[in-house]
Parts: C-alpha cells; structure tokens; sequence
C-alpha cells in the first residue's frame, strides 16, 4: 500500500484508519509531555463508521484504491448506471454522500451537452462515485 507523510494529510484526503478506507475530516491535536501528537479522524467511504489513529510512525498508509472513470447512463435513488471504456454497462454504483455531489450529477446530467463522467474509486471489491467530471 502507498504511504503518505501524517505532515502531508489534510482534511478530506483518503486514507486508511483502522484498516478501512476513510475520508479524513478532522485532525485535532494532543500536547503529550514530550511531543504534540495528531490524532486522524475519518469517516469509512463505504459504511460511513467514524475511524481514528493516532499514528506512531511518521507515515499513514494511503487505500489501495483504483480509480476508474465511467460514462454515466443513467442515475436514480443514490446510484449510477456508467459505462466504462470497452463498453461494459455497470448498474447500481453508489454515489458518495459529500459535496453536494448527487446534485451536481444531476445538474450536469440535465444541462451538459458534453458527456458526464463518474469518477469511481474502487477498494477491495467495493465502488463509490466520488466525483464527476464534464467532458466534450
């Protein structure tokens, strides 16, 4: 998995906490007597359970995500329908709950004359939208 320095990590990267991939969305700080220690708080992309670590190493594992583009089809109650490059439909990709995201997807749907694109990020067999993106 690739690693990524704690001093790099900002809110809203994608790293791995507890063993799942999360979402960071906050990054307090503790005063212990020798050092100031972060503590990372995530929450999981695919369940949306809160994860935290405090690191001891300077280094974070990042997901071994895979991020694949589909042309969006279709989309209803949370979920796409994209098309990926070779053609292959895929049905019922979740759309991430971040960023006004689904309203987005569906403003671009309606109003685009260029083709919508689902950014997916994929991890251990899951999938989730999180982004789009408009190309011509």
């Amino acid at each position: 998995m690739p690693e990524i320095p704690c001093s790099s990590i900002r809110i809203g990267d994608f790293i791995m906490l507890e063993g799942r991939p999360c979402e960071v969305t906050a990054i307090p700080t503790s005063t212990s007597t020798t050092r100031e220690q972060l503590r990372y708080l995530g929450v999981d992309l695919f369940t949306h359970e809160t994860h935290g670590d405090t690191p001891s190493t300077p280094d974070l594992n990042m997901p071994g995500v895979v991020f694949r583009s589909y042309q969006v089809l279709d989309f209803s109650d949370g979920h796409v329908t994209g098309m990926d490059d070779e053609g292959n439909v895929k049905q019922g990709i979740p759309v991430m709950n971040r960023s006004n995201l689904w309203n987005r997807l569906n403003k671009a749907f309606e109003t685009s004359e260029g083709k919508v694109r689902a950014q997916v990020v994929t991890d251990q067999g899951q999938e989730l939208v999180a982004d789009i993106k408009i190309v011509s």
